[in-house]
């Protein structure tokens, strides 16, 4: 549970950076059948918003773990 957590977080911390930082930001390098955790799909906007709401889970971590 936690590994795929991690991972998708990174996917998305790499794809945050990629976009705010350009191209020439390295890549992340994740295993083939990890890379599916993060849809291609996701559009730059949407990638910001699920960032944005992460950390805001994080910071509020009492209302989410009791």
């Amino acid at each position: 549970m936690f590994d795929d957590l991690y991972i998708s977080v990174s996917l998305l911390q790499s794809r945050l950076l990629r976009f705010t930082h350009g191209p020439s930001f390295p890549p992340f390098k994740v295993p083939d059948e990890d890379a599916n955790l993060i849809p291609v799909e996701m559009d730059s906007d949407c990638v910001a918003q699920t960032w944005y709401r992460f950390l805001h889970m994080l910071r509020c971590r009492n209302s989410f773990f009791p």
